[in-house]
């Protein structure tokens, strides 16, 4: 019997409350959510929804129809195809029938996805508690402002390391090279960045955050040359910085993995030579900090980070135990991310 498409204000007599809710972007960068509470017919994958999305392009609105793309237990998954890929989309809105109800962080989410101006961008996006939703949403957010956004070059490099981190915690090759390549592009484009006090404005803050972003999808993709590289291009930034106080905690970080692949390869001279150079920067961090509060207590990473790697130099024959915790500070990953790069680390090739 051939399947009909959904009519979902035709089955909402055989629902309670629906309440559209938990969704925004997938990894294919098409609008997708959930409707809770559905108990209409178990239609398949691909039927069209009967819902209709206005993308909002800013000088054009796009109505795009919403397709069934899963049905389990109570809950119906619509998906709205995004074919313009090379624009912003600004916003989004789903147009529900009577009777369904949208979740209100996802109705203010989707009605402002892309900050239009420098002013906007700091007062929506440039914090990470006010990024809304899971991995896909923040990556398919941080992925505009990367491409496309208008405004300061440095705010498109800091939405780069967003979309590196969120890439490698969802593991999906395609993002992380994706990633990969606006890193490459702010890289080569930094000096158009200031130097700032501020560290999301500051140049030599950003390179040392994309670099550290750059070498999480090395080590996640298996690029050991790259990760290596990458790992001994940050070290070299610890000379003649105009200011470490914001910087050390990335830079310590890395400073700390290049310890342990040196430990690893049995390479102690080198192992105490980044000690010193972490000590030392962390040093010059608190020489430089100011009395900003949160910018101040992260001060502790780079202090912590010194003294474990006293510790990589201190002990004689590292464990599994040992590299753990050590791999724990020197990963910006945690969860199920932080288990898979930590097994990866572990099966480097040794020595280079």
């Amino acid at each position: 019997m051939e399947e009909k498409d959904i009519n979902i204000s035709g089955d909402l007599k055989n629902t309670s409350r629906l309440v559209m809710n938990r969704g925004g972007f997938n990894r294919k960068g098409n609008v997708d959510v959930l409707i809770e509470g559905w108990n209409g017919v178990k239609n398949k994958p691909g039927l069209m929804a009967g819902v209709t999305c206005d993308l909002n392009y800013g000088d054009e609105l796009v109505v795009v129809e919403g397709l069934v793309s899963g049905v389990g237990g109570d809950v119906l998954r619509i998906e709205f195809p995004i074919k313009d890929r090379m624009r912003p989309l600004q916003s989004a809105r789903i147009n529900v029938p009577e009777g369904v109800t949208v979740d209100p962080g996802l109705r203010t989410f989707l009605g402002n996805i892309f900050p239009l101006n420098d002013e906007i961008f700091e007062r929506t996006f440039i914090r990470s508690v006010q990024r809304y939703g899971g991995q896909e949403n923040q990556y398919f957010t941080a992925k505009q402002i990367s491409m496309f956004f208008a405004g300061k070059r440095a705010y498109r490099a800091s939405a780069a390391v967003v979309m590196a981190y969120k890439s490698v915690e969802m593991n999906d090759e395609e993002l992380q090279m994706e990633a990969w390549n606006e890193i490459e592009e702010h890289i080569a484009r930094i000096e158009e960045c200031e130097i700032s006090w501020h560290p999301r404005l500051n140049r030599e803050h950003l390179l040392v955050s994309l670099l550290c972003a750059k070498w999480h999808i090395a080590l996640s993709l298996g690029r050991e040359e790259d990760f290596r590289d990458l790992l001994h291009m940050s070290a070299k930034l610890i000379n003649g910085l105009s200011n470490y106080f914001t910087l050390a905690y990335n830079l310590s970080i890395s400073l700390l993995m290049q310890g342990l692949v040196m430990r690893r390869d049995g390479n102690d001279e080198a192992v105490a030579q980044i000690q010193r150079a972490s000590f030392e920067l962390f040093q010059a961090a608190v020489r430089d900090a100011q009395a900003t509060r949160t910018l101040f207590k992260e001060l502790e990473v780079s202090h912590t980070n010194a003294i474990f790697l006293m510790d990589v130099l201190a002990t004689p024959e590292p464990t599994d135990v040992n590299y753990d915790a050590w791999l724990r500070a020197a990963l910006r990953v945690r969860g199920e991310s932080l288990v898979r790069l930590s097994a990866i680390f572990k099966n480097l090739s040794s020595p280079r």
